[in-house]
């Protein structure tokens, strides 16, 4: 499903990504794509949680969505992150149609079920990653 395989990652790691903060702007707009066709399919952002594997000096963590029917499938943090926390970047164009505005990536659920709506209805595509963080440096200039 994902091209980018979900690596995990050892507990002890001193990588540390944030997750409210990280945009990687090298992830593949087919990931990307995976999760936007999950977010319409079941009109919310799936959630992501973390399991532990392993002998306790070897320890580590695999990324899995957890979706709404109840499967769950595995992820990269990476790409989670990114399209999460770029969400009102790429989908600006329809946000804005719907007549609100969103500034970060924390958007009441409510919501996210009219843009999810909007989506499926219009057919609308969000913004590539690139673009709209070069929008979103526009604005700030």
């Amino acid at each position: 499903m994902f091209t980018q395989t979900p690596t995990p990652e050892p507990l002890h790691s001193r990588e540390q990504i944030r997750m409210h903060f990280y945009i990687d702007p090298t992830i593949a707009e087919s990931d990307m794509n995976v999760l936007d066709e999950l977010f319409v399919k079941f009109k919310e952002r799936p959630d992501m949680f973390s399991r532990v594997t392993g002998p306790r000096e070897h320890r580590i963590k695999h990324h899995v969505l957890k979706l709404r029917d109840g499967t769950t499938l595995d992820c990269d943090k990476k790409v989670y992150c990114t399209w999460n926390n770029s969400f009102h970047l790429r989908y600006s164009q329809v946000i804005h149609s719907l007549g609100f505005t969103a500034l970060s990536q924390y958007i009441a659920h409510d919501k996210l079920f009219l843009i999810a709506r909007e989506i499926e209805m219009t057919g609308a595509k969000p913004l590539s990653l690139k673009q709209a963080m070069n929008e979103q440096t526009d604005i700030t200039k």
